[in-house]
């Protein structure tokens, strides 16, 4: 399986596949930007392209950071190096003490089937089984606003959810090429990590 970064595509011998985040992105409502930007520029007496620069100014700080978090564990799972920034060797200190033993990290799992490939960011070994571990940098996770689409239209969207949905198809990928998945977590870090076991929601019926 390939996996091309920089425009987070996969492919399998020539064939595509689509990964989780485009997959999932179908059961996921759209966000009216622009009406809510308008409705608030009316309110506060402000530019309507100044809220939705500053609503994307942050959405790229919490993106480079959860990035930043991701590669950090990334180094020290995979390669044993710590990083540069004080910040960032903070996180690690953090991470290692969850001791959890045995770790795989951005572990690609696809489906030819489903023609559907996503990584992973971590594996635990737990005898033989393994657990998903997901880390989040996500706020207000259990926040609701509406529902999915349909066939999903009877889930809250959320954040909590997104993550289950999004977990539940790595465990379904794992679980078709035959690795046997004991349990699915995810790590959120706001300072500390907190290991969350959750119940996925599972998409693809057998």
């Amino acid at each position: 399986m390939n996996f091309d970064k920089a425009t987070h595509t996969y492919s399998f011998r020539g064939e595509g596949y689509t990964s989780v985040s485009e997959y999932l992105l179908q059961f996921k409502p759209e966000f009216p930007k622009e009406r809510i930007a308008t409705a608030m520029a009316k309110r506060d007496k402000r530019d309507k392209d100044e809220i939705i620069d500053e609503w994307e100014t942050k959405s790229s700080i919490a993106s480079d950071y959860g990035n930043a978090v991701h590669n950090t564990i990334k180094l020290w799972v995979r390669y044993k190096q710590e990083p540069n920034a004080p910040h960032l060797k903070e996180v690690l200190e953090k991470f290692k003490k969850l001791k959890l033993g045995t770790l795989y990290s951005e572990v690609i799992v696809y489906c030819p089937e489903l023609l559907i490939a996503g990584t992973v960011d971590l594996f635990q070994k737990v005898g033989k089984q393994v657990n998903i571990l997901d880390i989040k940098t996500s706020n207000d996770t259990s926040k609701e606003r509406g529902y999915f689409l349909k066939p999903l239209d009877h889930i809250p969207f959320s954040k909590e959810n997104e993550h289950k949905l999004q977990v539940g198809m790595y465990k379904e990928l794992s679980e078709r090429r035959g690795v046997k998945i004991k349990d699915t977590y995810i790590l959120y870090y706001d300072g500390e990590f907190k290991k969350v076991k959750i119940q996925t929601i599972k998409i693809i019926k057998q």
